[in-house]
């Protein structure tokens, strides 16, 4: 009852939830920096490893980055000095990203395998949001607009010579397109962090072939580690 309450009111009148997303990004912005802003700690888990590492500052890359501070895997990151490129096609969340998140760079395109225009479903809940996919959790959806997608790799050819400290892929439901055009960038990249399943075999071969191990699981997401020479 409670939720089909939520989810009338922001059917209704859809700036309560722009409100409510702006509001949490300033106090999180101003508040003192929290042990964890993901949905189950990835960004802690991510500065574990980072100090096993001795990565003690770099840049990441955010695919599907949704709210700048709330269940974000970079935000962390990002108040411990860190910076990166962030892609979310919703663009009134990535104009939040730009005032909360100034020194990183803001695309409001999609990643996929190939370069296309594909339309991109508004949830009623935009952390449902997505294109159109097999894995979109819900079929409330507010509105549909056609958004620019491009090949990951396209977008890092134009930042040569970098390495990125971790890859978060969060595109509800269109995570393995996004990998699968990302073959250059995971041979720049230590860490991914990504929604998914170990059950799903293509996913599993993709990161296998790429020299890329599992190393940790939380409820929603898998963590894996590019092997290099030590």
């Amino acid at each position: 009852m409670k939720y089909r309450l939520k989810s009338a009111i922001r059917s209704r009148f859809p700036a309560t939830l722009i409100i409510k997303a702006w509001l949490v990004a300033w106090k999180d912005s101003l508040s003192a920096v929290s042990d964890s802003y993901s949905q189950t700690g990835e960004d802690r888990m991510l500065l574990e490893l980072f100090g096993k590492k001795g990565i003690t500052k770099g840049r990441y890359i955010d695919v599907g980055a949704n709210h700048p501070t709330k269940l974000s895997n970079t935000y962390r990151l990002y108040r411990e000095g860190f910076t990166g490129i962030v892609v979310e096609p919703n663009r009134s969340l990535l104009r939040l990203h730009r005032m909360i998140r100034p020194n990183d760079l803001h695309l409001g395109i999609g990643c996929g395998e190939k370069a296309a225009v594909l339309s991109f479903q508004h949830a009623t809940s935009h952390v449902l949001s997505g294109f159109q996919s097999e894995g979109l959790k819900t079929d409330n959806f507010r509105s549909t607009e056609l958004i620019p997608v491009l090949p990951l790799d396209l977008i890092t050819a134009a930042i040569p010579d970098e390495e990125f400290a971790v890859l978060s892929i969060d595109v509800e439901g269109f995570d393995l397109q996004v990998v699968l055009g990302a073959t250059e960038t995971l041979k720049r990249t230590r860490f991914v962090v990504i929604e998914g399943s170990e059950t799903d075999a293509e996913m599993m071969e993709v990161f296998a072939k790429a020299n890329f191990s599992l190393i940790e699981k939380t409820k929603h997401n898998l963590i894996f580690e590019r092997k290099v020479a030590e």
